[in-house]
């Protein structure tokens, strides 16, 4: 019996040890980035704030997004939208709006947060030329 429980022990400290190694050398728990962040505002050509508007975070490349949506948010009653906890990279920050896009290269650094971007709505008859949205 002694014999069966030095051998169950001995097999959980290698596991426990096992588990220890392989955490202290993953990549995402060892050097994590600090994250940032990004916010600012949706406004119609005129200067106001636009309630409600779907506001989407895309990984980027070349200034063009990439993928899928990473983080979706809407904007509150002032225009405003925010995204937190972002791991550095480039980015697109992009609305559509009346079937159109529009949006904003950016370019997070680790622990910064940039703020104070404004995304200027597409109207219903203005083209979307200027939007690096793909």
């Amino acid at each position: 019996m002694r014999n069966i429980l030095n051998g169950i022990s001995k097999r959980v400290a290698i596991l426990i040890l096992g588990m220890v190694a392989m955490s202290l050398s993953t990549p995402a728990l060892a050097e994590r980035a600090v994250a940032g962040g990004v916010s600012g505002s949706v406004i119609d050509a005129v200067g106001g704030a636009l309630t409600d508007v779907r506001v989407e975070l895309w990984q980027a490349s070349a200034g063009r997004p990439v993928g899928f949506p990473l983080h979706v948010t809407s904007t509150d009653a002032g225009g405003g939208w925010s995204f937190r906890a972002v791991v550095p990279g480039e980015y697109v920050v992009q609305i559509r709006l009346n079937d159109q896009l529009t949006g904003l290269p950016v370019l997070i650094d680790e622990g910064s947060l940039l703020t104070g971007l404004q995304i200027v709505a597409p109207s219903a008859t203005a083209a979307a030329e200027a939007c690096p949205c793909g």
